[in-house]
């Protein structure tokens, strides 16, 4: 017989549901409203975590003898057409202008890219003006009149890359040009912001839900 054995209970966490996935931020804030509207006490207090401009949470703040939180819900961006815009790659001269066309939102210096790719002709880039910066192609002006035509550097443009409730934040990209034995040259765009796009990004988020949720505060919103 085994005595002078002390026991105790270890504590038991209550179950936790399974997160609710989203992929809007619109989801997020009919959630939020819905529940403080109706007073459900499992929303009161809870944390909007915005981890990065593709993917927000909603979880509670902490509770219980093992401090754990609920996780209610996530919201995840979904890139166009299951695919985003390949910086720092080189394309083919179609695959460039359709990406252009198709992941990027319109603006007017987008336009005037999509005008300028459009028009080069089947000749080298012309490296001996090329400073690391500025190059020049050989574009198309009218029906025969080939001219020389520098890319437009920086260029300003606004890629889909945060939720799309949101006017997605313009970036400088640095435009290059490589010549292709026999074919048109492939183009590619280099991001030159340092990331800054990402803090632009997430302060919208935190200004969307503030602005859709009429700045209730039954919830912290943190980025």
């Amino acid at each position: 017989v085994v005595t002078g054995v002390q026991t105790c209970a270890l504590p038991i966490s209550d179950p936790e549901p399974a997160p609710i996935l989203l992929h809007t931020l619109t989801g997020i804030t009919r959630l939020l409203k819905e529940s403080l509207k109706f007073g459900a006490p499992s929303v009161r207090n809870n944390i909007v975590h915005i981890l990065s401009p593709c993917e927000v949470v909603v979880v509670s703040e902490l509770y219980g003898p093992n401090k754990q939180r609920d996780h209610f819900c996530t919201a995840k961006f979904e890139a166009l057409f299951g695919k985003s815009f390949g910086f720092g790659s080189y394309f083919d001269h179609e695959s460039f202008l359709i990406s252009l066309a198709t992941l990027f939102q319109p603006t007017p210096a987008r336009d005037e890219l999509i005008s300028i790719v459009g028009t080069i002709k089947n000749e080298e880039v012309q490296q001996a003006t090329d400073d690391g910066i500025s190059q020049q192609v050989t574009a198309k002006a009218g029906a025969v009149l080939v001219r020389p035509v520098t890319l437009p550097n920086p260029v300003i443009l606004k890629p889909y890359r945060t939720f799309r409730e949101l006017d997605q934040p313009e970036s400088p990209f640095l435009l290059r040009a490589k010549r292709v034995s026999g074919a048109l040259p492939q183009l590619a765009l280099f991001e030159c912001d340092g990331g800054l796009w990402k803090l632009e990004a997430m302060s919208g988020i935190v200004e969307f839900i503030t602005k859709q949720t009429d700045g209730t505060d039954g919830f912290t919103i943190i980025a």
